[in-house]
C-alpha cells in the first residue's frame, strides 16, 4: 500500500523552532514528528511511502534512512516548496491505482502527530507545546523499548539516571539517556528528550528540553522550549540565544564537558610552559590570552 507525507517547510514566525533542524525532524518523546507517521502509517498497512521535504532534504534523509526499520521502502523527494494534498494526489495518485491507503492516510501533512490530527504543531510556538501537552496521556500507547512509569503519570526511557531526592509533577516524560542531577525538581507539563543533562536543582514546568540539552544547575525551564542554546517563550513568542554554556547549551557543538575539563586543568594543574608564561613581560603577546578559554567563549 501507497503512501505520501508532505513535510513541513519553513513555517513563518518559528525561526527559533527551525533553526538546528528542519520541523519534520523535531524530536518528540523519542521520535521526530516523520518517523511517528512512518510508524503509524506501517502499522496500518503501508509499504510504500513518499516523503517530500522543502528544506534540507539531506538531513531528513540521514534521520530515516531506506526505511527498512519500519518493514516498508521509502523515497525522500527534495521540493522547493511545501505542497498541498489535492496537489499531491494529482501528482503521485492516478484514479486507476488502487494499492494505496485509504483517505486521508495517503496523503498526509506532518504537523501533527497521530490520533490527534486536531491539534497542530506548527502555527506557533503554543501550538507546538499544547500539541505535547495533549499527547502526553496517549505516549504509554506507542511502542518505545525501555519506557515504564516510574511514579503515577511520570515515565522514564530506557537508561535514564535519576539522582535521589529528585522531585516530579505528574505528567512529566524522560526519554532515553536521561541525565537529571540531586534536587531537581521537574513538572507538571515536562518533556525531556533523550540525551538530554538537567542540572542539580534546575526546575522544568510547563517545558520542553530538546534532545542533546543541557540545562544548568539552579536554572529554571517555565512555559519554554529550550534546544540547545536556543531558549523559546512559547507563551510570548520571544527567542533567546543563551550564550553561557553553564545555562543552556548543546552538549554536542560544543562538548561542554570538554570545554569545562580543559578550564579546570589550566587552573588546576598548569603546565610548566603555562606557567613560564604567566609571569609578566613586555611584547610577547601569547600572554594576553585568557586562562584557558576557547573561542567564542565569554
Amino acid at each position: 500500500m501507497k503512501s505520501v507525507i508532505i513535510c513541513p517547510g519553513r513555517r513563518p514566525g518559528l525561526e527559533g523552532l527551525a533553526e538546528r533542524s528542519p520541523l519534520p525532524n523535531k524530536p518528540l518523546f523519542g521520535k521526530t514528528v516523520v518517523e511517528h507517521w512512518l510508524e503509524y502509517l506501517a502499522a496500518n498497512g503501508a509499504t510504500l511511502v513518499k516523503v517530500i521535504a522543502p528544506d534540507r532534504a539531506e538531513e531528513v534523509v540521514r534521520r530515516l534512512g531506506n526505511g527498512e526499520r519500519w518493514g516498508l521502502s521509502l523515497e525522500v523527494l527534495s521540493e522547493s516548496g511545501e505542497s498541498t494534498v489535492e496537489d499531491a494526489r494529482k501528482r503521485f495518485r492516478t484514479e486507476t491505482e488502487t494499492n494505496w491507503m485509504a483517505a486521508p492516510n495517503d496523503v498526509i501533512v506532518a504537523d501533527c502527530l497521530p490520533w490527534d490530527v486536531q491539534h497542530t504543531l506548527f502555527n506557533s510556538y503554543s501550538d507546538f507545546f499544547q500539541t505535547l501537552r495533549s499527547w502526553m496521556p496517549h505516549v504509554k500507547e506507542e511502542p518505545h523499548v525501555g519506557l515504564h512509569e516510574i511514579q503515577p503519570g511520570v515515565w522514564a526511557g530506557l537508561r535514564a539516571k535519576i539522582a535521589p531526592g529528585v522531585k516530579f509533577y505528574a505528567p512529566v516524560w524522560l526519554g532515553d539517556y536521561v541525565h537529571i542531577e540531586e534536587g531537581a525538581v521537574v513538572g507538571p507539563n515536562a518533556v525531556v528528550e533523550n540525551c538530554a543533562w538537567v542540572g542539580a536543582g534546575a526546575e522544568i514546568s510547563d517545558g520542553y528540553l530538546g534532545e542533546e540539552t543541557y540545562l544548568g544547575p539552579m536554572t529554571h525551564l517555565n512555559h519554554s522550549l529550550a534546544l540547545g542554546a536556543t531558549l523559546i517563550d512559547w507563551k510570548s513568542n520571544s527567542v533567546t540565544w543563551i550564550k553561557d554554556p553553564f545555562l543552556l547549551c548543546n552538549l554536542r557543538v560544543p562538548p561542554l564537558k570538554k570545554r569545562i575539563a580543559e578550564m579546570l586543568e589550566f587552573v588546576i594543574e598548569p603546565s610548566q610552559k603555562k606557567r613560564a608564561v604567566s609571569v609578566p613581560s613586555y611584547g610577547v603577546s601569547e600572554q594576553s590570552q585568557p586562562m584557558g578559554l576557547q573561542p567564542g567563549m565569554q
